[in-house]
């Protein structure tokens, strides 16, 4: 399995914590009352019996339930059935058969111990965090490495192995609530036949090119929109499942669907992704729930043929066609913003932190969390592009860092209400906020302040918003100026890096951390 690509949909499970009209509902090939699993094991570590519990003496901590021989024989029989319940729903063809095999807990805590271990990106997820931390979308407290540990270990529902091209169940999970994840499954695999999955998702990167780090944030958030379409996609075939015995589907019943996608938020059944930040729990979710309300609308729009052939064959680019499927039905793409070469401006005097586009999902959850979702619903549609870079200076922590973003909009009047809504957060993020008086004339457009780390400024420009934190007035200036400049297209002292907008800590991102990729198969 590629190093992109894991999580034995650790997700799925938190997202189908049983609903009463929907995952009571028994499926075609399962007997009731289930066939979502709702109550999927929480323990972190594989229960072995000890010598009292095998004497039965330990009715506390009873030996836990594996699967038989003859109830995984009588599982895996049901697997070509669904498959083609899968291409029947979605129309992608069935060109070979399917591996799969049954996983112990023992196994998926190896698997997951060794993507860890074997990380190269951890050390940048962390700095990452020191970033978020920044903009205000994690608690200062908050521990991004243990939560992702903790939740990785908390659940599991089953995944597909784009390496082996086998599907692994579970053999601690009863049968009957595995097969509902079977369909979504088997989706995958019909779509990695279709499209060989690892290398659509890489949007076709060349194989074995080494990229850099602005080559490899161009991809950040086309990689985010593919997926949303995969996981869109088996999330449909789920549903379609287990509406059969209603005589129902997706597309015929879209408050089901909106059930679901509201459920992924719950964290029902799922301590630890109940206690996530905001921004966390919809990072995590965003392949799953809005990639499922994008399949679903480009369903009752374009057919099945256009929902799952044609978003393959034509994905959407961004995560604003995502939430916006409109956009992406009409063709109308984001336009790529350039971004100057700002480690060459400050100089070796200073070090970079991270730097990465940030899309419209991230600004819809920053305002939210600035203002309210109302605002943010209102507002996030307005947006047209974005990105930030972070850096400190060289001998200091790497927590004391200070950023530059910058944010286009459709119009002035969009991008002056996010000039005040960013302003406002300040008050959130610093302890001791105050004017800075410098004798300057009151100008509308920019708003400056002092704080415990230094001069924050927000202002606008056009339809630009350049926003500026705890960067020394002369960086700060120079800074100012090529970013202006990039926008105009008239720099000419630095090296500029086109890159499509894409997500500030994209779902590889936070699972990047343990090796991991969410929505993993």
């Amino acid at each position: 399995m590629s190093s992109h690509r894991l999580i034995a949909a650790v997700l799925l499970a938190i997202g189908l914590q049983g609903s009463p009209s929907l995952a009571q509902t028994p499926s075609p090939t399962a007997p009731p009352p289930s066939t979502i699993p709702g109550d999927a094991p929480t323990s972190q570590a594989p229960a072995t019996p000890s010598a009292d519990t095998s004497k039965g003496d330990d009715k506390a901590n009873p030996p836990e339930k594996r699967i038989s021989p003859q109830e995984a024989a009588d599982l895996f029989k049901s697997a070509d059935e669904i498959l083609r319940f899968a291409s029947k729903q979605s129309g992608l063809p069935i060109k070979h058969e399917v591996k799969h095999k049954l996983t112990s807990r023992d196994e998926v805590q190896k698997f997951i111990e060794k993507r860890m271990k074997d990380d190269p990106d951890a050390k940048r997820m962390e700095e990452s965090e020191f970033v978020m931390k920044k903009f205000g979308l994690l608690p200062e407290t908050f521990n991004l490495r243990s939560f992702m540990v903790s939740m990785l270990r908390e659940q599991v529902a089953g995944y597909y192995d784009t390496k082996t091209r086998t599907m692994n169940l579970l053999d601690w999970l009863p049968p009957e609530v595995q097969k509902p994840v079977m369909a979504h499954e088997l989706t995958h695999a019909l779509q990695d036949q279709y499209v060989d999955l690892d290398k659509w998702e890489d949007a076709g990167k060349p194989e074995g090119k080494k990229l850099s780090l602005p080559e490899q944030l161009a991809l950040d958030e086309e990689r985010v929109a593919r997926q949303s379409v995969t996981e869109g996609q088996a999330m449909l075939v789920l549903i379609d499942y287990s509406l059969v015995p209603m005589g129902s589907s997706s597309a015929e019943s879209p408050d089901s669907v909106k059930m679901m996608e509201d459920q992924m938020m719950d964290g029902a059944g799922s301590p630890v992704f109940a206690s996530a930040p905001l921004y966390i729990k919809r990072a995590l979710m965003f392949a799953y729930r809005e990639g499922t309300e994008f399949e679903r609308q480009i369903l009752v729009s374009q057919g099945k043929q256009g929902a799952f052939k044609g978003t393959l064959d034509h994905p959407p680019q961004d995560t604003r066609e995502v939430m916006q499927p409109r956009t992406y039905l009409s063709g109308e793409h984001t336009p790529l913003l350039t971004v100057p070469n700002y480690d060459k401006v400050l100089g070796h005097g200073w070090e970079q932190v991270d730097f990465g586009a940030l899309g419209q999902f991230d600004v819809n959850v920053l305002m939210e969390l600035y203002a309210d979702a109302d605002t943010s619903q209102e507002l996030t549609p307005d947006w047209r592009g974005g990105y930030y870079y972070a850096a400190h200076k060289k001998g200091t922590a790497a927590q004391n860092v200070a950023f530059v973003y910058v944010s286009k909009w459709s119009d002035e009047d969009s991008a002056a209400q996010f000039t005040k809504l960013f302003a406002n957060s300040w008050k959130q993020r610093y302890k001791n906020l105050r004017t800075d008086v410098t004798g300057e004339k009151s100008d509308t457009n920019k708003i400056r302040k002092q704080t415990e780390t230094g001069e924050v400024s927000v202002e606008r420009v056009g339809s630009v918003v350049i926003a500026m934190e705890s960067f020394p007035p002369e960086e700060a200036a120079r800074l100012r100026s090529v970013a202006l400049a990039a926008d105009s297209g008239t720099s000419r002292t630095t090296a500029a890096i086109p890159i499509r907008t894409g997500p500030m800590f994209d779902i590889r991102k936070l699972a990047a951390m343990n090796g991991f990729v969410l929505g993993v198969r």
